[in-house]
């Protein structure tokens, strides 16, 4: 103001302060930003002015929740730029947005005594090379952030030291405290790495190391996925997954996540979907701990203890770019569009603003087929209408009454609109089997419980149970599962059941001999049973209904192992593969059942499966997925233990998805294909050429083609008219496997099926071949729904005798053969045809020397007559027979026949004494036999003859002569003996035939007869001259005048002759003896 100057009209208006906002919410369907007819409103939906811009809803803020109409109304709204937004909703998105600014965003803690934990949470506004720009300390109470990343209008926060997950809106408020997850022990996890992913939260986390996603608007946490390893041989010397940083990030390209080794250089890039590892990369730069790491502009920005402060690398991890150590424990960018639209309200009229959403969920769509000419192809016109097309939830098999579902239209198409984010099952209601245009990996496992039997089917990533159905049959001691293309199989003790693996229920059962079955494999058509207990494996053949021959390894292979109770096929798809008890992997060859391959297998021996390259492996109460190297790659907690396990990859019966916003899923195609046939209720066997003639049908044992195998119904041993009857097959040389010989009977008459019943089973054995098979028949009760197999039926063609067994190879010498032939030997036939006859002859040839002193009658071979048997003149003889069976079948064969070489003595060869005629002492006998012989106790018995005589006491000695012939020295002693002689009279000697052999073994022949054992009497004739009488000089019995001279001779001298009391010289006393003895004679009694 001036002096003296006045100002007039200053006049002041008063104005609102505050104004409204109204309009209304819907569903902009044509993207033309205005609310036209037909559009749907949306009722329900919070509507806020965001004041402080942190994109949440603050208290004081004006709302307002839309109503039926969508309309809605924001009072006293201040005036100037506001952001009007609404809280999120699942599956909509605010159609004008406005884009933030690409930055990044950082955190770490203050200290703050006011704080329960002693630390207050910072986000950090950061340049990309580390420097802050500015910060926000929030009131949020914290102990050890380790992750950050932003979701929409808000962040998330990992603090491990309290166990929580953290949001806050934009400014650092706190909206939500969620706990972490518990550990497979119940303890809280440690989240290692948070990031987002196709608007989908995921966290990595220990025990075990697991990939989790989290729904911020539910704050709850989902879909747990084992983290699969992957064996690079690059990194062979590493642990497959090491301790983790607490970091993770998206990939630059969006499609994957990476996870930092603690440990060491590694870099994971990880499959959200599934958890698997996909590669593996070294980069230096990360070794050691990675403490935060983000994408920015395509590049990855990483802070760790090896990197050059915040660190930026293109996307094949080439550093580019090195700044300051941000100090940091977790890092984030913003990149998405932020929701909300921004209105300048002022004070004049009240703002109107429509506010457009467009859906975020996901559509898919696809096409039925059926293939109607059975090429496998999707022919043009075979697009199926009217097919139910379900989402599978609980991912079952089976559709529920809250499940969603569309049929298929005039081609086959279909399409489901505004599915929500998650995992989605595509899943095919038809009663014709449904094939995916994916494959996917069915696990099953069979459980017991207080004697209930289980079958579960399990996610093979996660574990997770998705359909469960009871074992049929009685809870058996062994279990068995597998699946080909077809069924699901099922072992118990007493067969394999065939069963459907959506519903589990039962197709056939293939009966099979009592056993302990506790393995399975499939190998596409051919199912492998594996008796553990017996160590043998038999094979099914699931399209023709037939059972082969148990094949015993351990006996093929000529081993002892002990077999674990699982089977699997192996890493090629074609060998079979058993983990022994001991901790050996066998790879066996299911034609032959030899063991190809043996290596060491560690973990348990119950529950093996493969499939898609990988094993599963029951251990306790989870299944262990294993590689080849017998790594483990993860681990799924099933909650209970598998007896048993069954995978096989192969298109699936659903599609699984992972829906996310704004995603599309075209071509999501399913094939219709018949149900797999199953062999109709039947007896099956197999009519085999029993090699061995033991009537068991072993593995080598070829079938026999071409045969009639009949059901004797009458059990009269005979096909008669009327019974059925089949011929046995020929093989298949399309094959690998044997099929000559199989039979199978599915009719009981033409037109008429099986009933239930016990049947007998026969061939029809050609002329002069032999059935082996016990009681010529098999015997089997029949089943509804059943494939009986039967044990086989063996025959064996006519078989030629092998050879040519006498009854006595030899014969005694001596025999007489003066008035007849003499029998030599009965002949018999060696031959494998146990109720074959036989003819037998001599014929010409070698060894034919003495056929000429032999003929045979029927079976008899004789001696002919007038030939005379003596060892010492032949001592064998060489003749040639020819045996023919009924079959005309002959064999020759040389015998060599024996003579018996007999112990022969005489009379002539018995010494009385010293071999003179002299009787007047008698000290000894010596007996000369002809061979060298044993001679048993009591073989010599000498006795006094007469009225006073009796058993004189016998000792012998044996000596050989120079022809090796034994002679036995006998000596006496006892009553009858004085001064070394016999005393005066008449004596008699046996030999016991029984006891004196040659040590060849042949008998005693005392009179040459040929008979043995007889005994040999000497001294029972007078000529004989067994006596003894003292003085008799020549032995003429009498002591006479010429005994006299010869007593004179020796008189005063030592002759042992006349010498009676042996006192060395002869004299009076022997003369007197010799005188009471002069005269007489000794007769003979």
């Amino acid at each position: 103001m001036f002096e003296n100057q006045t100002t007039v009209d200053l006049d002041f208006g008063i104005v609102a302060d505050t104004q409204s906002i109204s309009g209304q919410q819907f569903i902009d369907a044509d993207g033309s930003g205005t609310f036209d007819i037909g559009e749907e409103p949306l009722a329900g939906l919070t509507v806020f002015a965001d004041l402080n811009a942190n994109g949440f809803l603050d208290e004081g803020e004006p709302l307002d929740v839309s109503a039926s109409d969508g309309s809605y109304t924001l009072a006293n709204v201040p005036v100037g730029p506001v952001i009007v937004d609404t809280l999120p909703v699942e599956g909509l998105r605010q159609a004008e947005t406005f884009e933030a600014t690409e930055t990044l965003i950082g955190m770490r803690r203050i200290s703050d005594n006011n704080s329960p934990s002693g630390y207050r949470l910072q986000l950090v506004l950061l340049n990309p090379n580390g420097a802050s720009v500015s910060t926000v300390s929030t009131d949020v109470s914290t102990l050890n952030p380790g992750s950050l990343t932003q979701w929409g209008n808000r962040y998330l926060v990992i603090d491990n030291g309290r166990d929580l997950l953290l949001q806050l809106s934009l400014d650092g408020s706190l909206i939500s405290e969620t706990p972490l997850p518990s550990t497979s022990g119940g303890l809280p996890a440690f989240a290692y790495g948070m990031t987002v992913l196709d608007d989908t939260v995921y966290l990595s986390v220990s025990g075990p190391n697991r990939l989790i996603r989290f729904d911020p608007l539910s704050d709850s946490f989902h879909g747990a996925t084992p983290i699969t390893s992957l064996w690079d041989p690059e990194f062979a010397g590493y642990p497959l997954m090491p301790l983790l940083s607490e970091s993770m990030t998206a990939t630059v390209d969006g499609e994957a996540l990476l996870l930092f080794s603690r440990d060491d250089e590694r870099v994971f890039r990880l499959d959200p979907v599934t958890g698997r590892v996909m590669d593996v990369q070294a980069v230096p730069m990360t070794y050691g701990f990675v403490y935060a790491s983000t994408v920015l502009d395509g590049q990855y920005y990483i802070y760790g203890q090896n990197t050059n402060g915040l660190e930026a690398f293109d996307a094949n991890f080439n550093s580019v770019g090195q700044g300051i150590t941000p100090f940091v424990s977790g890092l984030t960018t913003y990149v998405a569009p932020v929701s909300g639209s921004i209105v300048e309200v002022s004070s004049g009229a009240a703002r109107q603003l429509e506010m457009a959403h467009r859906s975020t969920a996901s559509t898919i769509s696809g096409n039925v087929s059926r293939d109607a000419n059975g090429d496998g192809v999707v022919d043009t016109g075979e697009g199926a209408e009217n097919i139910v097309v379900y989402l599978d939830e609980n991912r079952d098999g089976i559709r529920d009454a809250e499940e969603a579902w569309t049929l298929t239209d005039a081609v086959g198409n279909y399409e489901f609109v505004d599915v929500f984010p998650g995992d989605v099952s595509v899943t095919v209601d038809d009663p014709d089997r449904s094939l995916a245009n994916q494959n996917e990996v069915w696990l099953y496992g069979v459980e017991f419980d207080n004697g209930v039997g289980t079958i579960n089917r399990h996610d093979p990533i996660t574990g997770d149970l998705l359909s469960s159905f009871p074992t049929p049959g009685l809870q058996p001691s062994a279990a068995g599962l597998a699946m080909n293309a077809d069924s699901l199989f099922y072992s118990e003790d007493n067969g394999v059941w065939s069963l459907d693996p959506i519903k589990g229920q039962s197709q056939v059962f293939y009966d099979l001999p009592d056993g302990s079955y506790h393995g399975l494999a499939a190998v596409d058509d051919n199912v492998f049973v594996l008796d553990a207990n017996a160590g043998t494996i038999t094979r099914i053949d699931t399209r023709q209904g037939l059972v082969a021959a148990p094949m015993e390894i351990n006996s093929i292979n000529g081993t002892s192992h002990a077999f674990g109770f699982n089977l699997s096929p192996w890493t090629d798809g074609y060998h079979l593969l058993n983990r022994t008890i001991s901790g050996d992997a066998l790879v066996i060859d299911p034609i032959t059942g030899l063991i190809v391959e043996s290596y060491s297998w560690s973990g348990s021996s119950r529950g093996v499966a493969f499939a898609a390259n990988e094993f599963y492996r029951a251990w306790g109460d989870t299944i262990r997925v294993q590689n080849d190297l017998d790594m483990d790659l993860r681990e799924l907690p099933i909650g209970y233990v598998a007896f048993a396990l069954a995978a096989i990859d192969m298109p699936g019966a659903s599609i699984i998805l992972r829906a996310s916003p704004d995603a599309g899923f075209q071509d999501q195609n399913f094939h219709l294909v018949s149900s797999p046939m199953q062999p109709s209720s039947s007896i099956t066997g197999r009519l085999f050429l029993d090699a061995n003639s033991d009537g068991i049908e072993n593995h080598n044992e070829q079938g026999l083609a071409g045969r009639t195998v009949y059901i004797d119904s009458n059990n009269n041993g005979q096909w008669d008219v009327g019974e059925p009857s089949q011929l046995t097959s020929e093989d298949d040389p399309q094959t690998p496997f044997d099929e000559a010989g199989n039979y199978r009977f599915t009719e009981a008459a033409p037109g008429t099926p099986l009933t239930p019943g016990t049947y007998t089973i026969r061939q029809v054995v050609p002329e002069f071949w032999q059935s082996t098979t016990p009681g010529d028949s098999v015997v089997v009760t029949f089943a509804t729904d059943t494939v009986v197999a039967t044990s086989g039926l063996g025959s064996n063609p006519p078989d030629a005798p092998t050879d040519i067994v006498p009854s006595d190879a030899s014969i005694n010498e001596n025999l007489d053969t003066s008035a007849a032939d003499l029998l030599f030997s009965t002949l018999s036939a060696v031959d494998d045809d146990v109720d074959d006859t036989h003819s037998y002859e001599l014929v010409s040839g070698e060894g034919d020397t003495d056929n000429a002193r032999f003929l045979i009658s029927a079976d008899q071979l004789y001696l002919r007559q007038g030939e005379v048997l003596d060892y010492e003149s032949q001592s064998t003889y060489a003749v040639r027979v020819r045996v023919t069976d009924a079959a005309g079948l002959v064999f020759e064969k040389s015998l060599t026949l024996g003579v018996n070489n007999l112990v022969e003595v005489t009379k002539e060869d018995i010494t009385v004494g010293d071999g003179t005629a002299q009787r007047s002492r008698v000290e000894s006998l010596s007996i000369q036999f002809d061979a060298e012989v044993t001679i048993a106790p009591g073989a010599f018995t000498v006795v006094k003859r007469g009225p006073d005589g009796g058993t004189v006491d016998v000792t012998y000695t044996t000596r050989l002569d120079e022809d090796g012939h034994t002679i036995a020295d006998l000596t006496f002693s006892g009553t009858f003996v004085e001064f070394g002689s016999l005393v005066d009279g008449n004596y008699q000697l046996m030999i016991d035939g029984t006891k004196i052999t040659s040590v060849d073994g042949a008998g005693f022949d005392s009179d040459q007869n040929g008979l043995v054992g007889e005994s040999l009497i000497f001294g029972d004739m007078s000529a004989d001259k067994l006596f003894r009488q003292y003085g008799d000089s020549n032995g003429d019995r009498y002591v006479d005048f010429a005994d006299y001279a010869s007593f004179g001779k020796s008189f005063g001298g030592t002759n042992r002759v006349f010498d009676y009391n042996q006192d060395g010289s002869v004299d009076f006393f022997d003369y007197s003896e010799f005188g009471k003895r002069f005269g007489t004679f000794r007769s003979f009694e």
